[in-house]
């Protein structure tokens, strides 16, 4: 008998109910057997990891006797040829003062050559330091020399003998006659240079009050400065004049103080760019050496380094002078205003003919009235303060 259609899918149904029934009790079958592994940690992944990474340390190798000879033989030249260039050099220190004494004479020369006549003592100095040179110079080249043959001769069989060695014992007995030859090295270094420290001071001396004329003489190349009668430069240094603000050259001389300004003045340029300047210099301060009343050390400028103040005597109501100095400037400035002001400057140059120093009475030419004014160190006229005339002193 035919099943009616409800029947039917009734049926249908519960068929495929069970069919789910079975799916689901197969799945969590097969899940009870899966074994879950467990999770390594990252920090022993990474040790393993590095473990393997790391290379596999191996045994250094044994040195061979060969090697160790080889080796003993290297620094044994190595220290024999070091003590052959000092031995050398044992004479180096007479031949370079000999040289730097014979160079004075030409230096001093130069700078009297160019209106630098003040420090006379470079030429006393020069002439005593030359004579007593000349007299133990060759004395010392002479010992040295006979050193250096002595010392190298010793050398040179030593290094015969290491060249022989046939064993490390041979080199390592040579290698202390080698300590015992830069003993003896040392000791004639010591007793050269105990024979010059006397000249090499004279020298260092002479060379360093030199070298400030040498720059005095540079600084005044193309100076536009009109000399007078009895006068000579005695100090020129580049500065800046904080006081307005201008670089250039201070000079003293054994009459008067001088600021020459330097500048840059462009002749032609192309856009914007100068292709060619003009240096030019023009006195700015032009005053007696007597006109200062104090210079003393201060410091200027905006980092406040070392520097001068230069002050004038009320009398020429000039302006304090503030100027920035670089490395010890300020010091010889100091130094050579009181060798001037001292008349040291005055007694080392050409005697000098000026009323001021004879303490001679100034009258006026004209009206014969006696001035009375303090005269300055340098100045070359006054002014009669009765009629107007110039008074040449």
């Amino acid at each position: 008998m035919a099943l009616s259609k409800k029947k039917r899918d009734e049926r249908r149904r519960e068929m495929h109910i069970d069919r789910g029934r079975e799916r689901r009790a197969a799945t969590a079958q097969s899940r009870k057997k899966t074994v879950v592994k467990p999770t390594r940690k990252r920090s022993t992944i990474k040790a393993r990891r590095t473990a393997k990474a790391a290379p596999r340390r191996t045994p250094e190798p044994m040195s061979s006797p060969e090697d160790d000879y080889s080796a003993k033989l290297s620094s044994v030249r190595s220290e024999l040829n070091s003590l052959s260039f000092r031995t050398r050099n044992l004479s180096q220190s007479v031949n370079q003062l000999d040289n730097n004494i014979n160079e004075l004479s030409n230096r001093i020369q130069n700078i009297r050559n160019n209106r630098y006549l003040s420090q006379t003592h470079l030429d006393t100095m020069f002439t005593e330091l030359d004579k007593n040179w000349s007299t133990i110079s060759s004395n010392i080249q002479s010992y040295s020399l006979e050193q250096s043959n002595h010392l190298l001769g010793r050398q040179s069989n030593l290094e015969a003998n290491i060249d022989r060695a046939g064993s490390l014992d041979e080199l390592v007995r040579y290698g202390a006659l080698l300590s015992d030859i830069s003993r003896d090295i040392v000791t004639a270094e010591n007793s050269v240079q105990s024979q010059l420290d006397d000249y090499q001071s004279q020298y260092q001396t002479l060379d360093r009050d030199l070298r400030i004329a040498e720059e005095t003489v540079s600084n005044l190349v193309n100076s536009s400065i009109g000399w007078k009668n009895y006068e000579h430069p005695v100090l020129a240094v580049n500065i800046h004049d904080m006081t307005n603000d201008r670089h250039g050259v201070l000079t003293l001389t054994n009459q008067r103080i001088l600021f020459e300004e330097i500048s840059e003045e462009v002749i032609r340029k192309n856009l914007f760019f100068a292709t060619e300047k003009k240096t030019t210099r023009e006195v700015q301060l032009d005053e007696p050496i007597g006109s200062i009343m104090v210079v003393e050390k201060g410091r200027v400028g905006f980092f406040k380094g070392a520097g001068l103040y230069i002050k004038f005597k009320p009398q020429t109501r000039l302006e304090e002078l503030k100027i920035d100095t670089s490395g010890n400037d300020d010091d010889k400035i100091i130094s050579f205003y009181n060798y001037i002001v001292s008349g040291e400057a005055d007694k080392e140059l050409e005697p000098m003919q000026e009323n001021v120093e004879n303490n001679a009475p100034v009258r006026c030419p004209n009206c014969s009235a006696p001035y009375q004014e303090e005269i300055l160190k340098g100045q070359t006229s006054v002014k009669c303060i009765y009629c107007g005339t110039v008074i040449k002193l």
